[in-house]
């Protein structure tokens, strides 16, 4: 009889960037994620990070540390109105940019999920200006911009299994 393999949660760019993002206050613990939640009424007051792309970055399987470019979208709602809060989006967009010119949360150990894995931010900065984007679909602001992070995974499992002896 077999045993059923055991899930291991592996830390990806993504899950990393949310990690960060969520330690900036302005943007706080529920307003960043890699989708937009369905219901705007929970974030339209305070808009919403998108990590929504691990576009670039080289990899080297010898060193275990991972630096990434991501594509973010920073969505600005007006719930009550036909405009999208152009002004909500872009202050979002730039509150990452600080944060990463700060070099806000740097070094500090966070989970990427409750009791998962933990992750270790040594860098982050933006690749591009945040830009608008008028060809979403949505009736939300969003702005757009590439932030690179260097980070590394803390907790690190053992997904071969023991050598047989």
């Amino acid at each position: 009889m077999t045993t059923p393999a055991t899930v291991v949660e592996i830390p990806t760019a993504e899950l990393a960037a949310v990690a960060w993002l969520k330690t900036i206050p302005a943007i706080g613990h529920g307003h960043a994620a890699t989708r937009l939640p369905r219901d705007t009424e929970s974030w339209a007051d305070t808009g919403f990070v998108v990590v929504e792309a691990d576009v670039a970055g080289p990899q080297n399987p010898h060193v275990p540390w991972h630096e990434s470019v991501l594509q973010l979208a920073c969505y600005g709602a007006n719930p009550d109105r036909l405009t999208p809060n152009w002004a909500r989006s872009g202050r979002l967009a730039q509150l990452v940019i600080e944060a990463s010119l700060q070099d806000w949360a740097l070094n500090e150990l966070l989970p990427v999920r409750t009791g998962g894995p933990r992750v270790r931010i040594t860098g982050a900065w933006p690749q591009t200006t945040p830009r608008r984007d008028t060809e979403d679909p949505s009736d939300y602001a969003v702005h757009r911009l590439d932030l690179a992070l260097h980070w590394a995974q803390v907790d690190t499992p053992n997904l071969i299994g023991e050598p047989e002896s």
